[in-house]
């Protein structure tokens, strides 16, 4: 490869949609129950120890996850 140029590449990239750009159904959305206060829950275990497993039927045995 000596003596050879080497080739800049350069590749260009996409610019982002801006959020008021996006077109948003609103059909899709559910309100927001403010009655009830947010939860934040903290798994800390080893590794393969179960963590993702619990927050998994934590979720689907109290009907967050939709069919």
């Amino acid at each position: 490869m000596e003596g050879e140029q080497k080739k800049k590449v350069t590749k260009k990239i996409k610019e982002e949609p801006k959020l008021e750009d996006l077109e948003i159904d609103e059909t899709k959305f559910t309100a927001v129950d403010e009655s009830r206060q947010p939860v934040n829950i903290v798994f800390i275990g080893h590794v393969d120890a179960g963590k993702s497993t619990i927050c998994g039927n934590i979720l689907f045995y109290s009907g967050m996850v939709d069919q």
